[in-house]
């Protein structure tokens, strides 16, 4: 077996343990989007098998219209996964959400709104070409709620 095909295998395996966690605030965002109709698709360059079980895990579905590998496209260019999933499903507006400049540039490349985000293997010197860049996603939805012009994503603590 290769040591690839080994990694990918035991990162299957601890996900499925229970040896790992999403991101703070993450279910919390994906509730809230998914509540306001806002449709979350994820763009990445995980291998599919990897994703799908954190899918699986995590029960994502139930937020994610779509989950797209960047195994999926020949060019291996997140900017051509994102502009695969914009066609696939008519969508003309969207916000890239992520930590690495590919998904900045995928970003830019189709004209979109880009949101970097401060974790694990993000560098400032990518981020610095993001539109917006936040330390906790429990940020996006404000982002989001000022860009696409909805009612606040976050009932008033008022009234």
């Amino acid at each position: 077996m290769y040591s690839d095909q080994y990694f990918l295998e035991r990162l299957i395996f601890n996900i499925g343990e229970g040896l790992g966690a999403l991101y703070p605030h993450a279910l919390d965002v994906l509730e809230k989007l998914k509540a306001n109709d806002i449709q979350i698709f994820i763009a990445s360059n995980g291998l599919t098998k990897y994703l799908k079980s954190i899918v699986s895990h995590y029960a994502l579905d139930r937020f994610v219209a779509g989950t797209y590998s960047i195994e999926q496209i020949e060019t291996l260019s997140k900017s051509d996964l994102v502009k695969t999933i914009l066609n696939e499903h008519f969508v003309t507006e969207a916000i890239m959400i992520g930590d690495r400049m590919s998904d900045i540039q995928a970003a830019k490349d189709n004209n979109l709104l880009s949101i970097g985000c401060r974790f694990d293997f993000a560098q400032e010197e990518e981020l610095k070409f993001a539109d917006f860049v936040i330390e906790d996603l429990a940020e996006v939805p404000q982002i989001v709620t000022h860009h696409f012009q909805l009612q606040p994503l976050y009932p008033s603590e008022e009234g």
